[in-house]
């Protein structure tokens, strides 16, 4: 997260995406060093899975994939937007993923 408005800084956490608790927590912990809001995300989150042929990978191992690269994505951005939207509104959200 980036700083709020008239406090410059970065903040980076270590969290466990899909854990929804967990992201409120961290978003809380972050808009708290910048006196309660965050400006900017950079959400950068992902799981590669296994390399192997589709007809091998397991489907608990697919869940686990979705889970973090879907859903993580999504409830960081969710936490996030809500934080930026009762603190004024605006800001920005820059989501990194690969294929």
């Amino acid at each position: 997260v980036f700083g709020g408005r008239g406090k410059a800084g970065v903040a980076a956490f270590v969290v466990d995406v899909t854990d929804e608790k967990a992201v409120r927590e961290a978003v809380d912990a972050g808009a708290g060093v910048f006196g309660g809001r965050i400006d900017c995300l950079l959400n950068n989150a992902g799981l590669q899975g296994m390399m192997v042929p589709v007809d091998e990978y397991d489907v608990s191992d697919f869940e686990q994939v979705m889970s973090v690269n879907v859903k993580g994505v999504f409830v960081v951005m969710q936490a996030v937007a809500r934080n930026m939207k009762a603190t004024g509104g605006g800001g920005g959200i820059v989501n990194v993923s690969s294929v």
